[in-house]
């Protein structure tokens, strides 16, 4: 849920690496966000940061099951 002043959000996501063979992988992922006000300006966001998703093979799918975030 959007607070009332923003009114758009931009994001970039980059997948850098990664391993997903049998059941479980990974993936190193890069990620950008930009949230929005109502006149266009930028409210608020963050730039390139790094996380970890941890992948399961479900039913022949990749499932993200957990991100892992630096603090």
């Amino acid at each position: 849920r959007l607070s009332p002043d923003i009114t758009e959000i931009n994001l970039d996501i980059e997948a850098v690496a990664g391993d997903f063979t049998g059941k479980n992988g990974y993936l190193w992922v890069i990620y950008s966000v930009t949230r929005l006000d109502e006149t266009g300006d930028t409210s608020s966001g963050s730039r390139d940061i790094l996380t970890y998703w941890k992948l399961k093979n479900i039913d022949g799918g990749w499932t993200v099951t957990k991100i892992k975030e630096a603090a």
